[in-house]
């Protein structure tokens, strides 16, 4: 017989799973259940047999999870959402992060858990363990539980369990019933991922091998070699002739391809160099494609404060990177940090945000450590944001040569936010670029 729709579907799957929970939690759990599933389904059809099995598959994890686990309502109510934003199942976690409100925690614990956008499938597994890694354990046994239920029935998708050499990488921490019986065969070995684009001459260089690719229906030149005008976007390198739009113009005539009702022709000719996979794309940078190339790949953090019991709200959550020596200098800093946060956490940006806090807060431990305590430094420390020619490249050499004779703490501050974001880029590549080792090299012997 025919299911009604998802909160009847759930209402008859959850309602063991639902007695996990504390009964002045029940309403909550399920409110959040049916509204994270709303999300995944909104504009789609009628409920389907592929729907039912994808609650099934998040009933059986949350439930799994609940024998080991703390009943928290916003981690269950994550484990049962997973799979309708998971794309190892053909799902996207685009649904739940292009609605103009705040995120909770648990929509942020989803945002972790889903791989990010798609990439080439051996690269897109490295990435995606590199991610997991990085999360709390239970949040890494909600996804192993997940794809063991998933393999368990029909295939949904490429979802595989995660074999012995992943597993050996996701384990720690993870209460041992949570965890697969026995042995898996391991797997072929990971190929190390490929070093990312690390500065804007890395991404003109693998631009000049392409240069010559058809952008739409039409092969664009420009007179001369007037160089190229490069800007970072979180993940991506965002590259053009450098020179004005009327100065690109086709080469021959338009290709235009079967099924075409007219020739593609881009307003701005440019490309994407994708940092992680080193691919280049012919892009139409006047156009919103951009951020959708960028969304989704977007990296989402698990936001700080992540509490099994006394979770705080999320803006709340950035005090906690700062060291707690730190804490009452920066203050003000803090609390302007914290509401700038929040209304970024209607949008989805909020990734960007949280990572240059990550960078300025691991400035100040570094400043901290070595003994530089001045509230304005660290305050400066906070937001320090070098440009990419003080930092990539020659550029790094010269601005160690500007700070030779500076005074130590302005030294130390550079030295400190150089080390800083190496750390960070490292933890969000899984491999030191090679503009952040140079950057290192230049820099270092200012230190005090």
């Amino acid at each position: 017989m025919a299911v009604a729709g998802y909160p009847d579907a759930w209402a008859k799957a959850g309602r063991k799973l639902t007695k996990a929970v504390s009964r002045s939690d029940r309403d909550r759990f399920g409110g959040l259940v049916l509204d994270l599933i709303g999300r995944a389904r909104f504009g789609q059809p009628a409920w389907s047999p592929r729907h039912q099995r994808l609650l099934d598959i998040g009933v059986g994890t949350a439930t799994a999870l609940a024998k080991e686990a703390p009943p928290d309502p916003e981690l269950l109510a994550a484990a049962v959402a997973l799979p309708w934003y998971d794309g190892a199942l053909l799902s996207a976690r685009a649904a739940l992060i292009d609605l103009a409100r705040p995120i909770g925690w648990a929509e942020a614990m989803v945002l972790a858990m889903a791989p990010a956008g798609a990439r080439s499938m051996a690269l897109a597994q490295s990435a995606y363990l590199r991610q997991l890694a990085a999360l709390p354990p239970l949040l890494r046994a909600v996804v192993i539980l997940e794809r063991d239920q998933a393999a368990a029935g029909p295939p949904m998708g490429p979802s595989q369990p995660f074999d012995d050499n992943a597993l050996a990488l996701l384990a720690p921490g993870i209460p041992r019933k949570l965890l697969p019986p026995g042995g898996r065969p391991p797997g072929p070995t990971l190929a190390p991922p490929p070093p990312p684009v690390g500065t804007p001459i890395e991404a003109v260089d693998l631009v000049r091998k392409q240069v010559n690719e058809p952008f739409g229906s039409y092969q664009m030149t420009v007179d001369g070699d007037p160089g190229f005008a490069v800007d970072a976007l979180e993940l991506v390198y965002r590259v053009r002739w450098d020179v004005p739009p009327e100065e690109i113009r086709p080469v021959g005539r338009p290709t235009v391809n079967p099924g075409d009702t007219e020739a593609v022709r881009y307003d701005a000719p440019g490309w994407i160099v994708d940092r992680v996979t080193r691919d280049v794309y012919p892009f139409d940078l006047a156009g919103p494609t951009v951020e959708s190339f960028v969304g989704a790949r977007r990296v989402y953090p698990l936001p700080p404060g992540w509490l099994l019991e006394g979770r705080r709200p999320i803006p709340d959550g950035l005090a906690t990177l700062v060291p707690a020596p730190a804490q009452a200098a920066l203050a003000p800093a803090i609390q302007e940090a914290t509401a700038r946060y929040a209304a970024l956490l209607a949008t989805e940006t909020w990734p960007d945000f949280l990572m240059a806090w990550q960078v300025g807060t691991e400035t100040v431990r570094l400043l901290l450590a070595g003994g530089f305590t001045d509230p304005e430094l660290l305050t400066r420390a906070l937001s320090a944001r070098p440009e990419p020619d003080e930092t990539d490249g020659s550029g790094a050499a010269r601005r160690a040569s500007r700070l030779a004779d500076a005074p130590a703490p302005e030294r130390a501050l550079a030295v400190a936010n150089a080390q800083a974001r190496a750390t960070i880029e490292t933890h969000l590549f899984g491999v030191l670029p090679q503009a952040r080792r140079d950057e290192l090299v230049a820099l270092t012997p200012l230190a005090p």
